[in-house]
């Protein structure tokens, strides 16, 4: 199936990640704002800054992803996925909408504007609600401590915008053309950094424990993509998830670690309603 679909999840899996390539297509928007650090609670950055200007790009998208055909509609699917939200980060819940994509990837992107998108591909193959709260806890850890923000600037500081899109069309395999939309489509090719990626698994595995899941599940998640591009090398090796994120193995023996520090009595890896909701 994935090999099949390998041109439509290219497309699908750039959307809204991180906004890098869509908010250069800002030219007005050259004042650094002051969005440093954590995301806090109902925060809008001003339209005058980067920051908003990059917001601002990410509300069409999302635009756009509300009219999407690959969006899953079923509610009790979306209900489900935003009350796990809501139970790990309850400050912030108003501020996150969750949206439910019908594409065959394990995994999951969080746009600055609090966009999330869960894939139908990590729905199919995480095995209980702990598992999915670990990889849907690592993106908000992305979103609350702005890390999209401060890849997007750092790309920006380093890199001539030519070479730099030219360089992200032609990652993707979409032709040159002006379309924001197609521009927002590259973002997660430009990757967090290894130490981004390492902070959001902290905060994740810690925001899981917390709402009172079993914090042992989220190092199973990365055991059992070990097992997968161990069988899946040639394609794994063609995978930008693997390729921009640090080693399964690194990340499942470092949150191994953490979760014994965390395990607390009446912790719960959620496996039946789990079930109950996706079969």
């Amino acid at each position: 199936m994935i090999a099949m679909h390998r041109q439509t999840m290219h497309r699908r899996s750039f959307l809204a990640g991180c906004g890098c390539c869509s908010a250069l297509a800002l030219t007005g928007c050259t004042t650094t704002g002051t969005g440093e650090g954590n995301a806090t609670p109902g925060y809008r950055p001003s339209a005058a800054t980067d920051e908003g200007g990059l917001w601002q790009v990410m509300d069409r998208t999302e635009s756009e992803l509300k009219r999407s055909r690959a969006l899953v509609r079923d509610e009790a699917v979306n209900t489900y996925l935003r009350d796990i939200v809501c139970r790990m980060t309850a400050d912030h819940c108003a501020d996150i909408r969750v949206y439910v994509v019908r594409t065959p990837v394990f995994n999951a992107s969080m746009a600055p504007n609090g966009m999330m998108q869960v894939y139908s591909g990590l729905l199919l193959r995480t095995r209980n609600e702990a598992q999915l709260a670990a990889v849907l806890g690592h993106e908000i850890g992305h979103y609350l401590r702005k890390h999209s923000l401060q890849k997007w600037r750092d790309a920006r500081a380093k890199a001539d915008f030519g070479a730099f899109l030219s360089l992200g069309l032609a990652l993707a395999g979409i032709p040159a053309v002006g379309s924001l939309t197609q521009m927002a489509l590259l973002a997660s090719i430009f990757s967090y950094s290894r130490d981004q990626e390492r902070e959001a698994d902290d905060i994740g595995i810690q925001l899981m424990a917390k709402a009172g899941y079993a914090p042992g599940e989220a190092a199973r998640v990365w055991e059992q993509l070990v097992a997968e591009k161990k069988a899946m090398a040639e394609e794994a090796e063609r995978n930008v998830f693997f390729a921009s994120h640090p080693e399964p193995e690194e990340r499942q023996a470092i949150l191994k670690a953490k979760a014994t520090g965390l395990a607390q009595p009446g912790q719960t890896d959620g496996a039946e309603p789990y079930r109950r909701t996706l079969r």
